[in-house]
């Protein structure tokens, strides 16, 4: 993540992408918010820049698991 200074440092800090919807798949991928069990049980060890890309990845997977019309169960 690049912001217009050059930097790759968050501003704010990031918020969880959690739903409430708290289940996982045979992935071991959250259904509600599509981080894995790894990223959830790391999250408040994480950076600002962590959180950031797995807010990122998280987005990604979650997109792939709606249109695939399947949460894995």
């Amino acid at each position: 993540m690049n912001y217009p200074d050059g930097s790759d440092q968050t501003r704010f800090p990031v918020a969880s992408p959690c739903v409430q919807v708290c289940r996982l798949n045979q992935n071991d991928v959250c259904v509600g918010c599509g981080r894995t069990l790894q990223e959830i049980a790391q999250w408040t060890r994480m950076t600002e820049d962590e959180k950031a890309r797995c807010v990122e990845r998280a987005a990604e997977r979650h997109a792939s698991l709606s249109s695939a019309g399947s949460q894995g169960f």
